[in-house]
């Protein structure tokens, strides 16, 4: 029984630690948004843009399988990590999503890994809060 409120409690300050990223978010310049819902250690992000896309994993490194390949989220500290791998590994990115000091903003920065490119980072304003 120890262990069990033991590991109930564990679970509920590690939950606490992590970032409030729910909601819609936009960014002004680009018109990108990105939908964020995190709930029990999973996360369903939706992105709308020059692309549309839809995740839904686990937050603790375990793979999970997408259109074209798969998708793998942690938190680093403050920091949600999320590293896809498209068509056998032809095409990684990694994108860190961080709110900024203040809580309006979520920055996101995107680093792409294969095929090797530019480091792009993009500021989205809190649309609504889900």
């Amino acid at each position: 029984m120890r262990l069990v409120l033991y590991l109930a409690a564990v679970s509920i300050a590690f939950c606490a630690d992590h970032p409030d990223l729910n909601g819609v978010w936009k960014a002004a310049d680009s018109g990108e948004t990105i939908s964020i819902h995190q709930k029990d250690g999973e996360v369903q992000i939706a992105e709308s843009g020059k692309e549309t896309s839809e995740i839904q994993c686990n937050t603790v490194g375990q793979a999970c399988k997408i259109k074209g390949g798969e998708v793998t989220l942690w938190y680093n500290a403050e920091t949600l990590v999320v590293v896809e791998s498209l068509h056998g590994n032809s095409h990684v990115t990694k994108r860190r999503l961080k709110l900024s000091e203040d809580g309006r903003n979520l920055e996101v920065e995107t680093v792409h890994i294969t095929p090797p490119g530019a480091t792009q980072k993009v500021s989205l304003s809190r649309q609504s809060h889900s």
